[in-house]
């Protein structure tokens, strides 16, 4: 039995044995896979990983400088803000300090100011007649009662909103490019052509070819009159010599005027003479340009149909530029420059009523305050004893109350 126990223990020893070498074996072989594998995870970590991260942080440090960078804009902003805020209250202070010199009171300075614009407006209308202008101070005066916020300031502001209406209903031709039409017809009229065959500038005659003339007359006279002698003296020489002197000073003194047929030419030169008829045409254009601007009606219309009837009497109207020109006068005349202004004073005395009203409200409320500030006065100086005992009271109640501070202070400390 000592033996069978023996081989069971040597067998049991040996499974033993081998059952530690091959977990050794295993542990081993486990051992060496691990290595194995963080050796792979640091081969992966270092090729993946490691770029990534290296990306991430280059990125990182990207941001982190686009974040100092804005934080630094923003501190500008802030800076910048700050200097409006200061700006905006100086200018406020500034406002503050004008209204009080204006009137100590901002609606006040706001009535003013509105109106300046309504006495503007009617200014720019009566007196310029320019309804443009009238209706911009308009606009800005009814803007400046919104801004206000002012509900005394309504009714002006409805006869505002009417009188922007009757100026929308006045009549509102283009000025300008009626002057700029004019000023291309001026340059037009002296390429126009003329009915009758004139030389196109002015050509004064020769004081030669006069003399010249009367000299072959008195010539030929001389010739005819040889004969005629009295003691040396040729008679008809200083005939004909008289004749041509008396002939040349009606000639200065009596000018001669052709017209065609039996008309009367208005011009102030004949029309074939073609110098000053372009002349006295660009002169009538520039009147009526300048009665345009003026805003006079009756010399504009005026001036346009003389232009328009010395076109017509003395060009070539069948001519495609002088039918042009007629067509372009034909319009400018048609257009209507006299209106009647309306009354713009609604507003502007309805303002004046409310600022004279303030006023008044104003004025009594100071004077009401002053005089209650007399009366307590008054009512103080009557009773001179009571007011001196209270004063002595009210003294040494004082001291009292002092030497009571500095003792209760000296027991402290």
């Amino acid at each position: 039995m000592a033996i069978v126990a023996l081989i069971v223990a040597v067998l049991a020893a040996a499974s033993t044995g081998y059952l530690w070498y091959r977990g050794q074996q295993r542990i081993a072989d486990l051992d060496s896979r691990i290595n194995t594998v963080e050796k792979g995870l640091q081969n992966n970590v270092q090729k993946v990983v490691m770029p990534k991260l290296s990306d991430m942080s280059d990125r990182i440090g990207k941001f982190s400088q686009r974040v100092d960078q804005l934080s630094q804009a923003l501190d500008q902003r802030k800076q910048q803000i700050a200097q409006l805020q200061q700006t905006i209250e100086h200018v406020q202070s500034q406002n503050k300090q004008l209204s009080d010199q204006l009137g100590g009171d901002h609606s006040q300075f706001v009535e003013q100011r509105i109106a300046l614009l309504l006495e503007a407006a009617n200014q720019r209308l009566q007196v310029a007649r320019d309804p443009q202008g009238a209706a911009q101070a308009l606009s800005l005066a009814d803007q400046a009662i919104k801004r206000s916020g002012d509900p005394e300031l309504h009714p002006v502001r409805a006869q505002i909103a009417d009188e922007m209406a009757a100026l929308k209903a006045l009549p509102n031709p283009d000025i300008e490019g009626m002057s700029l039409k004019l000023s291309n017809l001026i340059q037009q009229i002296p390429k126009l052509p003329v009915k009758s065959n004139v030389p196109s500038t002015y050509q004064p005659p020769q004081a030669g070819d006069q003399a010249s003339g009367s000299n072959k007359t008195a010539d030929n006279s001389q010739n005819n009159g040889d004969s005629m002698e009295f003691a040396g003296i040729k008679l008809a020489k200083k005939w004909h010599e008289f004749v041509n002197s008396v002939g040349n000073a009606l000639s200065r003194m009596v000018t001669i005027r052709r017209a065609n047929g039996t008309e009367n030419a208005p011009a102030l030169m004949a029309p074939d003479q073609a110098y000053f008829l372009v002349q006295n045409l660009q002169l009538q254009l520039r009147t009526a340009r300048l009665a345009l601007l003026n805003g006079n009606a009756q010399t504009y219309h005026d001036a346009l149909s003389e232009a328009r009837d010395w076109v017509q009497k003395y060009f070539d109207t069948s001519d495609s530029s002088v039918s042009a020109v007629l067509d372009d006068l034909s319009q400018l005349s048609h257009v209507k420059l006299s209106w009647q202004a309306p009354d713009l004073s609604g507003s502007l005395k309805t303002l004046r009523q409310i600022m004279a009203r303030d006023r008044n409200s104003g004025s009594q409320a100071s004077k009401s305050d002053q005089s209650g500030q007399s009366q307590s006065g008054q009512s103080q100086a009557g009773k001179p004893g009571t007011s001196k005992d209270k004063g002595a009271t009210k003294g040494q109640g004082q001291s009292n109350t002092d030497a009571t501070d500095s003792a209760d202070t000296a027991g402290s400390s």
